[in-house]
């Protein structure tokens, strides 16, 4: 049996750096009930053995590679979500029944500059950067009426696009790895390829490597669900998204509060989405550094709404329902 990677999300388990900041304080919620499972940890970029219990076939080998959180503060700083930990890249290479294991966080833009100051610097999905406590009372003010940031903390699952491997998370941004000694190579940016605002962490693949994937665009007359497609060939060693189409795009029940979404489906010949009644309030999202709220404050759960199944044929792109 040849060696494959194997793929999926993950979590991880903490450690006091102990470092702070007395300017800055932020009360962390929310994680208390699953606190044991996001608990900090350092990288280990150097394989080491691990201890097997029971015994593993032969003929099973290659290599697990695993994405998730690691790392919850920075300073006196911490996040309120378990979204929006740093992302940690994990290895498990499995070979003669023996597993070894490594793991490196994600060199994103995020990650280093929150470790740069040791504060948060960039929001994430469930926690607002507060203004950096160097500024003066009014500098603070003023950068409430800032845009906020898309993160690159892709901390969601692996994923490949033309025999590439990526980690990803739902906003615009990806990041290309070495899965050999997961070395963070090329930042990624959806939308200079295809007029998309972000795209699932979950794509989905044909036998000859098309991908396909969603993500939103926003624009004046309100919000799209566009489908994705991503050819299997690479033009040269540098190609990453080029190529990328739009097979089709989906009017929202409500444009201006279209339907939160994880991943969706697919079968050999059709995509078919679920719109559901987890609901983006648009004008929260937003406003929400202004109103000093984190994003997910604009998410919300509408009961009057019915969940709507909408199948596309992956061939013509057309709508059939």
């Amino acid at each position: 049996m040849p060696p494959v990677n194997i793929e999926s999300s993950g979590d991880a388990k903490p450690v006091d750096n102990g470092k702070a900041e007395k300017c800055i304080t932020t009360v962390m919620k929310g994680l208390e009930t699953i606190e044991p499972l996001v608990r900090s940890v350092e990288e280990t970029p150097e394989p080491i053995c691990t201890e097997v219990q029971g015994s593993i076939p032969s003929w099973v080998k290659g290599n697990l590679l695993r994405n998730g959180p690691g790392k919850f503060e920075f300073g006196n700083t911490h996040y309120n979500h378990w979204f929006d930990g740093m992302a940690m890249l994990h290895k498990f290479t499995i070979a003669e029944g023996q597993v070894t294991y490594m793991s490196r966080f994600l060199n994103s833009e995020a990650y280093r500059k929150n470790s740069e100051r040791d504060r948060i610097m960039m929001s994430e999905f469930g926690t607002l950067a507060l203004p950096d406590p160097c500024k003066n009372i009014f500098q603070r003010f003023l950068s409430r009426f800032e845009m906020m940031d898309s993160t690159d903390n892709a901390s969601v699952s692996f994923v490949k696009y033309k025999g590439d491997y990526y980690v990803s998370t739902e906003t615009n941004f990806m990041h290309r790895v070495n899965p050999e000694n997961l070395e963070t190579l090329d930042k990624v940016d959806w939308s200079k390829f295809i007029a998309v605002n972000g795209a699932t962490a979950h794509p989905h693949y044909d036998p000859d490597g098309t991908a396909y994937n969603m993500g939103n665009s926003y624009g004046s007359k309100g919000a799209l669900y566009n489908i994705i497609r991503v050819p299997p060939e690479k033009s040269d060693s540098k190609d990453t998204l080029q190529g990328a189409k739009v097979l089709c795009s989906i009017v929202p029940a409500n444009k201006s509060h279209p339907s939160y979404y994880h991943s969706f489906a697919m079968s050999e010949n059709y995509v078919v989405f679920i719109e559901q009644p987890i609901k983006m309030d648009l004008m929260k999202i937003v406003t929400a550094k202004l109103r000093g709220k984190a994003l997910s404050d604009g998410i919300y759960w509408d009961p009057k709404q019915e969940t709507v199944f909408h199948l596309v044929d992956k061939r013509t792109g057309e709508i059939l329902l």
